[in-house]
């Protein structure tokens, strides 16, 4: 397998990994989020604002002599706001882990969460941090797999 840098010809191949992954978050947190449309909902101004951004990456996984994408995440770097209650580091942090659903627990996900990590480190963060939506367990025990542990939670209430 080889994780390389997306490109805009790989529009069809990540419409197909996103539209699965916002399915997932569509059943799990339906309050928050709409299923896809047959089209999805990610647009190609999307993969080019993080195809071109200094700050974001969009990464892809390949299967040698296999058809398709195996997965792809995309990171993006944050500095830290300016306030003495936090500590100020410079943060990656994922926004979207996607692994073809038929590979998953094949190294897909580790092998794409340690290639963001490695871009995280060349552009001086000094953390990964991540969100997993409530529900989403199989991705809670994979990061946790990871090392990651939990250091926020987020509440909601309808009004």
């Amino acid at each position: 397998m080889s994780v390389r840098s997306a490109r805009e010809t790989d529009f069809d191949e990540l419409r197909r990994l996103w539209s699965a992954l916002d399915e997932l978050h569509a059943v799990i947190q339906p309050e928050f989020f709409a299923p896809p449309g047959p089209s999805g909902h990610r647009s190609r101004h999307e993969l080019r604002r993080a195809l071109t951004g200094a700050e974001r990456a969009l990464l892809v996984a390949e299967r040698a002599g296999a058809d398709g994408l195996a997965g792809a995440v995309h990171v993006r770097i944050y500095d830290a706001p300016r306030d003495p209650m936090i500590r100020a580091v410079r943060r990656a942090h994922v926004e979207d882990l996607i692994v073809d659903e038929t590979l998953r627990r094949d190294g897909v996900g580790r092998e794409l969460m340690h290639a963001a990590g490695q871009w995280a480190k060349r552009r001086g963060a000094e953390q990964l941090v991540l969100t997993v939506w409530c529900g989403n367990d199989a991705a809670e025990h994979f990061y946790q797999s990871l090392g990651y542990r939990t250091v926020n939670r987020v509440l909601s209430l309808d009004l």
